[in-house]
């Protein structure tokens, strides 16, 4: 970790263990949109529209640029997705 980023943790503090957690009921719940297509629910889409958002969001704001637009491309795929099963 360079000197920059382990600065910005200091910094941050409460706000960045915050953020750590809720990343770990965006995790959770990002499986239960796994469960629901595995049952074939198309909800499950919607569920991953939502989690991939936070998903970019965390990983842009703490800097990882590389995987939030990893995640805005799980985005689009979890779009597609919802429209390809509402035929």
């Amino acid at each position: 970790m360079n000197a920059k980023v382990k600065m910005k943790n200091e910094k941050m503090g409460g706000r960045r263990r915050t953020m750590q957690r809720l990343m770990w009921v965006v995790t959770v719940v990002a499986f239960a949109g796994a469960a629901m297509n595995v049952l074939e629910w198309r909800a499950g889409f919607a569920v991953w529209i939502c989690t991939n958002s936070a998903s970019a969001y965390y990983n842009w704001w703490i800097g990882e640029k590389a995987l939030a637009v990893q995640f805005a491309a799980y985005i689009g795929l979890s779009i597609w997705g919802w429209i390809a099963w509402g035929k």
